[in-house]
């Protein structure tokens, strides 16, 4: 993976580096040389997720290239739990809903104006393959704390032995992503389909 979409965001924001969680705790690895911007540290993965879920559903992914006119990115991406997200967010970086409301919207369009520099072919097979590279690196920035697997209905979010890392765990991984989209498949599995999704 030649681009590290959280990284790039947080570069481009002007953010401290992000933190990775402790798989066993959930919590973030803190250290006593970066201090942690909660704020950026939930709002960051947690908007990239929710874009990676949208962009495996062709009218969302063609929403997430042409942008949004007439509702809040919040609404779009966490849909009739967005304010469950963003209390939850509020509460984890001790800010206020305005300002986690905000921090959503300048995310998701510096996330759609990356995505848009760096996937050759704007169209949705592409941004698809583009987010099933980034999930599992996006996933080891989520604080456990957010819940966020209940708001999007994906317990391995959620799952601490999910955001263990290593060769052997991106295996597992991949295998995971494979077999639990298998059963969710309305048309039949095709190796060489590069709309496949992984989760």
């Amino acid at each position: 993976m030649s681009l590290n979409l959280v990284e790039a965001i947080q570069k481009k924001l002007g953010y401290a580096p992000l933190h990775k969680i402790n798989p066993n705790t959930q919590e973030v690895i803190t250290d006593n040389r970066s201090p942690v911007n909660y704020l950026a540290q939930a709002t960051i993965p947690a908007v990239l997720i929710g874009m990676y879920k949208k962009a495996h559903n062709d009218d969302d992914c063609k929403t997430i290239l042409s942008g949004i006119n007439s509702s809040s990115w919040a609404n779009f991406l966490f849909e009739n739990d967005s304010d469950n997200v963003v209390e939850k967010i509020t509460n984890y970086s001790g800010t206020t809903t305005d300002v986690v409301k905000d921090e959503i919207e300048k995310i998701a369009q510096i996330s759609r104006q990356i995505i848009r520099e760096n996937v050759k072919d704007n169209n949705c097979s592409a941004v698809r393959g583009f987010f099933n590279l980034q999930v599992a690196n996006l996933e080891m920035y989520l604080p456990g704390a957010l819940h966020l697997g209940d708001s999007l209905k994906d317990s391995t979010l959620d799952d601490r032995t999910h955001k263990m890392a290593g060769p052997v765990s991106g295996v597992m991984h991949l295998f995971e992503r494979f077999f639990s989209d298998a059963g969710n498949k309305k048309k039949p599995f095709n190796p060489t389909d590069d709309t496949v999704h992984y989760r």
